[in-house]
């Protein structure tokens, strides 16, 4: 299995930040491209992305399907 190397910031995160950053973590780790998860769940590509930068925040609907996708439990 591919070692997957993530570096933190080290300023403090905020929380919904530091909830985007997870979720990348779990998206790399299970090889999937943010395209690859746009077409299993409602959710465009570049929304994810600006979620994974912390940029956006995330509705709890969104946040499930995309737990699902990701196998998160």
């Amino acid at each position: 299995m591919e070692t997957i190397t993530v570096k933190f910031p080290t300023a403090k995160l905020t929380p919904q930040r530091e909830l985007g950053l997870r979720i990348k973590i779990y998206r790399l780790y299970r090889n999937l491209s943010a395209r690859d998860v746009e077409k299993q769940i409602d959710l465009p590509w570049s929304s994810l992305s600006r979620i994974e930068s912390g940029k956006r925040s995330i509705d709890i609907i969104s946040l499930n399907k995309l737990a699902t996708v990701l196998q998160i439990p």
